[in-house]
């Protein structure tokens, strides 16, 4: 007996059923996932900053597990259990640089202002330690 690949010509009702019974139960269930991210970084942002932020604003990306969101002009990501502060190269301007995890507010205040991430080859010109570079 030969087995055919091609698709019959008859109607199965019952083939689409099961397909779209199993991607509506995808959709709902990612559709709660994006939901909850969104409502845990509004929620963990409010207690670390004291500020409001709507859940609405927080962009989810699915296929990477990152939410995100801008406040103030501020970025900050989340993933998984880490929320980070996400900043551009102090030297040149450019790149995109995760803080470290932030935990409480003096994270976020040292990620604001003692942080100054760079690219290997990027150097603060007036570096105090300049002379020491050469040994």
């Amino acid at each position: 007996m030969k087995y055919s690949h091609t698709p019959t010509t008859q109607a199965r009702p019952w083939a689409a059923d099961w397909r779209s019974r199993a991607i509506a139960i995808y959709q709902a269930g990612l559709d709660r996932e994006i939901t909850e991210a969104r409502r845990v970084l509004a929620e963990r942002l409010r207690a670390l900053i004291e500020q409001p932020i709507a859940p609405e604003i927080v962009y989810i990306d699915s296929a990477e597990r990152i939410a995100t969101v801008v406040v103030d002009g501020t970025l900050f990501h989340s993933r998984c259990e880490d929320l980070t502060l996400v900043r551009a190269c102090a030297y040149c301007g450019s790149g995109e640089f995760e803080s470290p995890p932030l935990w409480d507010a003096a994270d976020v205040g040292y990620a604001l202002s003692a942080w100054h991430p760079a690219h290997p080859n990027c150097q603060d010109e007036d570096s105090p330690y300049w002379l020491y570079a050469a040994e």
